[in-house]
This record gives structure tokens, C-alpha cells and sequence, in this order.
């Protein structure tokens, strides 16, 4: 029998692989990850030696890359940044990741019919404005 890959490990919630997997691309930046899950909720911690990394490019990566795991053990995710050494972090941020098992029909976590169109959801998650403002406009929102 063969051992799991690293990213069936991830897929399946184990925080070491997750943790290995962002460290594998961050590496180069000279950032670190330390990742738990708990209850759904998905703590990543990314240090940097010189300073906090920057929170709106580590967010989006986080994201990116969590939604690409298409974990059913990920419902959530907080992330945060903090210079290495340092007891606090310097920002956090908090995701839904819900979203992403309505679209695989998962209904755990989510409201019944909250997501009209995935499709739409993709494009606002990392397309421009226009589809952003078709996401909110296809859930009701003026």
C-alpha cells in the first residue's frame, strides 16, 4: 500500500501537510507558516524574520490556496501575520470558506440558496469588479 501524497494529507485536514504545502511556495520569501485545525476553523501563522508579512498578499495566497484544496474538513481559515520572535501578531484576518463545499453540494455552514450561481462566485473571487458586482446583484443585494 502506498503512503498519501502531501496534498491528499492536506485534502484531508492534516495541518503538518497544509503547513508543508504553503511553506514549499513561501520559502523563497523567507516566510514561514505554523497551521492547526480546529472545529473547521483552519489557524494559519505566517513569520517573517525582518518583519510582519504583508497582510493583503499573504490573505489572498492563504485563500487561494485553501479553496484549491477543496477540504469538506475546512469551514473556515484565520490568518496571521507577525514578525518572528514577536509574542502577538501584527494583523489577522478571518475567511469563510463555506462557500467553497456549497459548491461542491455540501450545504454544511451555509444558507440554503445563499449561492445562486458558482460560476459568479468564482469570477468575484478572482475576477474584476464587474463580476463582483454580478455576485452581489445575483444574491439580492442593490
Amino acid at each position: 500500500m502506498t503512503q498519501p501524497s502531501l496534498l491528499e494529507l492536506a485534502k484531508q485536514g492534516n495541518s503538518k501537510a497544509i503547513s508543508a504545502l504553503l511553506n514549499q511556495q513561501l520559502k523563497e520569501q523567507g516566510i514561514r507558516s505554523r497551521v492547526t485545525l480546529k472545529d473547521g476553523c483552519l489557524h494559519v501563522l505566517l513569520q517573517s524574520p525582518t518583519q510582519a508579512p504583508n497582510r493583503f498578499a499573504m490573505v489572498n495566497f492563504v485563500r487561494v490556496k485553501i479553496v484549491n484544496l477543496e477540504s469538506a474538513m475546512i469551514e473556515r481559515a484565520i490568518v496571521y501575520g507577525r514578525k518572528a520572535g514577536e509574542e502577538k501578531p501584527a494583523w489577522s484576518q478571518e475567511l469563510t470558506i463555506a462557500l467553497n463545499s456549497y459548491r461542491r453540494g455540501r450545504t454544511r455552514g451555509t444558507r440554503p440558496g445563499f449561492l445562486r450561481d458558482p460560476d459568479i462566485y468564482t469570477s468575484a473571487m478572482t475576477g474584476p469588479v464587474q463580476g463582483i458586482v454580478q455576485f452581489f446583484r445575483s444574491n439580492g443585494a442593490t
